[in-house]
């Protein structure tokens, strides 16, 4: 389905001083989805290139991106080759990545969480111990290369519970189970009213190296209107200004 939808936009230190309106006809979805991975090429470009002017050479470059935007595997790929096309721009040769994920599957009483904090699931660490001990490890100068599933075990609290009890369903979808409750059969057999969430959290940390041997002198930066350019010519949307 295609629609119409008014952009504004405001670019700070280019020709364009003020606001400008952009009607665009487009498929939505797709265009927020070209958006996104435009913008963080960007960011991971600006921030590569920045290191490499780093008089510290002897530091290290470590990315750390948190969210499920990167995570799946038809699209998981295209962050590598963001961080590689600009460490071979840049002539860096290490980059340490790390992605982190959070989500919410349901709602659990309190002896389910306290059975969870023993690990008896296969997830054995908490969100916050995995990350003690994997920051250790990067402040001794470590490599970790490792896929880690963790979960964490949040109280509701007092608002949230009116929330669940209202079946408030803008709260609701931020839970995966299409009907996170707790069943009221098993909030009966508790010893406890309270609720928790019942979270899983997931790290991947790996070293993208950089082989080329002969890498290309930088290429000056790009003005503003020669990377819109290339924009909208890769992804020539039907445009109205």
């Amino acid at each position: 389905m295609f629609s119409k939808k008014k952009l504004t936009l405001k670019v700070s230190g280019s020709k364009l001083e003020n606001w400008s309106i952009l009607e665009i006809k487009f498929p939505e979805k797709e265009v927020l989805k070209v958006l996104k991975e435009y913008f963080d090429k960007e960011v991971i470009r600006f921030s590569l290139r920045k290191n490499s002017e780093d008089e510290a050479k002897e530091l290290k470059t470590h990315v750390v991106y948190a969210g499920d935007y990167y995570f799946w595997n038809t699209i998981e790929d295209k962050l590598r080759s963001f961080i590689l096309q600009g460490m071979k721009k840049y002539k860096i040769q290490s980059v340490m990545m790390t992605r982190i994920r959070m989500w919410r599957s349901r709602l659990i009483t309190k002896e389910v969480m306290e059975k969870d904090c023993k690990g008896e699931d296969s997830r054995k660490d908490s969100v916050n111990d995995d990350l003690e001990s994997f920051f250790e490890n990067v402040r001794l100068g470590r490599k970790p290369d490792e896929l880690v599933s963790t979960y964490y075990l949040p109280k509701l609290e007092e608002e949230e519970m009116e929330l669940v009890e209202t079946k408030d369903t803008n709260y609701l979808q931020t839970f995966d189970f299409p009907n996170p409750d707790v069943p009221d059969a098993e909030m009966k057999l508790s010893e406890s009213d309270s609720k928790f969430v019942e979270g899983w959290g997931q790290r991947e940390t790996f070293t993208i190296e950089n082989f080329s041997e002969n890498s290309s002198e930088s290429a000056p930066e790009s003005s503003f209107q020669e990377r819109t350019t290339q924009f909208e010519d890769r992804y020539p949307f039907e445009m109205f200004i």
